[in-house]
């Protein structure tokens, strides 16, 4: 009986004891968000990422790829390629898909952008013009803030 009461003892205070995970100020933001379909696939826009120590770093990220395939699994953006760019959830199309933006060299961390022409904030807008030879233009209206 003692030997339990012991424990119960020992495994609250260990619990107790426990440190709590940190909670982190700052994020990434993305800004002049932009995607075009016509011969190739273009998404182009500002990462800030607001929560490295030496202050906040801004960088432009643009990728390419053709209209007809997939983006790269793991494009890369920034200073050294400090930051991958990924479709989590795969890539039907620009008027919605996921965006993945993770750090990979100064304390990794990564969050995600939920893009949807149909969402009811309606900042995520698409054009289509299937005559012409830019056949889907998408703009975001203002900035995405991904908490990390």
């Amino acid at each position: 009986m003692k030997l339990s009461i012991y424990a119960t003892i020992l495994a609250a205070t260990s619990a107790l004891a426990a440190p709590a995970p940190a909670k982190r100020s700052g994020g990434f933001s993305i800004s002049n968000l932009h995607a075009r379909k016509a011969l190739d696939n273009t998404l182009s826009f500002t990462l800030l990422d607001t929560n490295i120590p030496s202050g906040p770093l801004s960088t432009e990220c643009n990728l390419i790829w053709p209209a007809n395939s997939a983006p790269d699994a793991d494009a890369a953006c920034g200073p050294d390629s400090g930051y991958k760019i990924r479709f989590p959830d795969g890539f039907q199309g620009l008027a919605k898909f996921t965006l993945a933006v993770e750090r990979v060299n100064v304390e990794p961390i990564g969050g995600r952008a939920y893009l949807d022409e149909n969402a009811a904030d309606g900042k995520w807008r698409c054009v289509y013009d299937h005559a012409g030879v830019v056949k889907q233009d998408c703009v975001y209206e203002g900035a995405y803030e991904i908490p990390l």
